[in-house]
């Protein structure tokens, strides 16, 4: 994973971020999505989550000034949209693909009641919603 943090720096590698391929890649089909698919906007409602497979994508946000200031480049194993899905709160970022790239798409109740039936991983969540606040 790579993080932009506003100071210029990135950070690259895995870091701590877990690779949820293992959890969640069962759970419905890859599709290949071409460089440049917007897979969500900031702002929409959750629809669900975006395993990234293979390829790399970016989280962005719209500044002030309605500029695209990128917040998070991201690889394989990155769950896109997790802690609006599982909140049921907007999306916060906008993602969109660098690459062509390998995804799952995992719609909100789907997840949601994943979760529901695999209540050991629900502290695993708390800990991923709680390294994406402290990423930030």
């Amino acid at each position: 994973m790579t993080s932009d943090h506003g100071n210029g720096r990135s950070r690259e590698g895995s870091g701590s971020y877990p690779d949820l391929r293992p959890l969640f890649m069962n759970l419905a089909p890859a599709t290949l999505r071409p460089k440049g698919t917007v897979l969500f906007r900031q702002g929409e409602p959750p629809r669900g989550i975006y395993l990234l497979l293979e390829g790399r994508a970016r989280l962005f946000l719209a500044d002030d000034r309605g500029r695209n200031v990128t917040v998070r480049r991201v690889g394989p194993g990155y769950a896109m949209g997790l802690p609006g899905t599982i909140l049921g709160q907007r999306y916060l970022f906008s993602a969109e693909l660098l690459e062509d790239s390998q995804v799952v798409f995992i719609p909100r109740e789907q997840a949601l009641e994943f979760l529901r039936t695999r209540g050991d991983l629900c502290f695993d969540v708390v800990r991923l919603l709680g390294m994406e606040l402290r990423d930030m």
